[in-house]
Order: C-alpha cells, then sequence, then structure tokens
C-alpha cells in the first residue's frame, strides 16, 4: 500500500468509513493571535468544518524572529485564539492543525505554542492528542548539501556559501502537506508544525482525501490570507 492511499484509509478515524464529498476547512485569521470574533468558530462548526487551519507564523517581518526564535506575536493574543479554536475543535471533533509556531517555526517555536495548549487543555478540560513537527535543520547538514552543490539561492539572492551558512542561529526548512496528513493519519487532534507553507495546512486533509489538487492548492491560498482583503479582514473563513 502506497503512502497516500494509506494516509486515506488511516483518516477514515477522522472522518468515518466514507469520506465526505465536500471537505469543509475553517481558516478563522490570516496568524495565530491576530484576532478573530468568537462567532466565527461557532458559525463554521454550524456549517460543517471538517477541520480548522491556522498559519502561526510569516517571514514578512523579516529576519528578526528567525533569528531570535521570539515569537512576533505575544503569548497572551497566541493563547485567546488558540483557547476559542482547540474549544471548538473537541466540541465539534475534528481536527485543529497549527503552522510555523512562533511566528517563525523554529523547534522552541513549537514548543512554546505546545505549551500554551498544553495548558489550556488542562484548564479547559480538553483531550488532545498532539503531533509536533519540527522542521529546524543543522548547520552541518545545509553545510554538507551545499558542498554537493544540492542547495541553490533563488534569484535574486547572492549565492549561498558556508561562512553565511556558519553564521546562522536557526535554519528551518519548510514542510508541505505530506508530514501534516501522516500526523493525522496517526490520530492526532492537534498538529503543531515548524516552518510550512501557509497553504499546505489547508490543503492537507482535502489532497489526503483525493480532492483535485490545482483548486485545492488555489483554494488554500485565496483562504490563507484573502480575507485581508476584504471589507471586514478579521471576519475568518470557511471553503
Amino acid at each position: 500500500m502506497n503512502a497516500d492511499v494509506r494516509a486515506e484509509t488511516d483518516l477514515r478515524a477522522v472522518f468515518g468509513d466514507e469520506h465526505p464529498a465536500t471537505v469543509r476547512v475553517l481558516v478563522p485569521v490570516g496568524m495565530l493571535g491576530g484576532g478573530f470574533p468568537e462567532e466565527t468558530v461557532a458559525r463554521a462548526s454550524e456549517l460543517g468544518a471538517h477541520v480548522i487551519a491556522v498559519d502561526g507564523g510569516s517571514t514578512d517581518s523579516g529576519p528578526h524572529y528567525l533569528g531570535t526564535a521570539i515569537a512576533k506575536t505575544s503569548r497572551t493574543a497566541v493563547a485567546r485564539d488558540l483557547r476559542l479554536i482547540l474549544r471548538a475543535g473537541r466540541a465539534a471533533g475534528i481536527p485543529v492543525i497549527v503552522g510555523s509556531c512562533g511566528t517563525s517555526g523554529t523547534d522552541a517555536g513549537v514548543d512554546w505554542v505546545f505549551g500554551i495548549a498544553s495548558e489550556i487543555a488542562e484548564a479547559e478540560g480538553l483531550e488532545l492528542t498532539v503531533s509536533r513537527i519540527y522542521s529546524e535543520q543543522s548547520i552541518h547538514i545545509v553545510t554538507k548539501f551545499l558542498e554537493a552543490g544540492a542547495v541553490n539561492a533563488l534569484p535574486p539572492a547572492e549565492p549561498l556559501t558556508a561562512e553565511i551558512v556558519a553564521g546562522c542561529s536557526h535554519i528551518v526548512g519548510v514542510l508541505g502537506h505530506e508530514p501534516i496528513v501522516d500526523a493525522l493519519a496517526s490520530g492526532a487532534n492537534l498538529v503543531l508544525t515548524g516552518r510550512a507553507t501557509d497553504t499546505a495546512l489547508i490543503a492537507a486533509i482535502p489532497l489526503a482525501l483525493g480532492m483535485p489538487a490545482g483548486p485545492v492548492w488555489h483554494g488554500s491560498k485565496i483562504s490563507e490570507c484573502g480575507g485581508l482583503c476584504t471589507t471586514n479582514p478579521l471576519s475568518g473563513e470557511c471553503w
């Protein structure tokens, strides 16, 4: 059995024996800690959301947050948003996915959000099965690939050198949807990831359930931060 078939089979634990013809994904806000109305998650539950996916970070603010492994959003703001979506997820029996934890998706960022989630779970009496997916890369491994000619800078960046790599405080790889699908298939109802593409969080379950890739990735990109282009940018999205 190949990995895709295995993941689809194992996701029966989430969706039952028959997969839905439509998959509804709630994206409550463009970045965890950004704030959203509590009514957003209630409305999504009414619409029958199958998963809650939210990005926890961004590269838009520059390299500071990656270099320091400090989150841009406050702990209070993250805890407020996370509490609402964890409550909603457990009440509806659907999984929650948080990507790029702690702004940059460092290992410390994943553990930081995990700590907040653990406190919420204890206070609220929530049963969580958590998968933490780390994405930090060692300087040694990156240098090895660089010397083998397997690392290339994206234009218009200057060529990467071993000296630059050696001077980095933190290096993160970028996850696609596959590790998230594996985590859900293993039974996790809360997935916390290191640096990941914003769209991967939203696309994970639809792709695993056989939805067509083109519309899934397109819809994921629109949902990821498309709400910011509307007249009510903090209203959240469910598609």
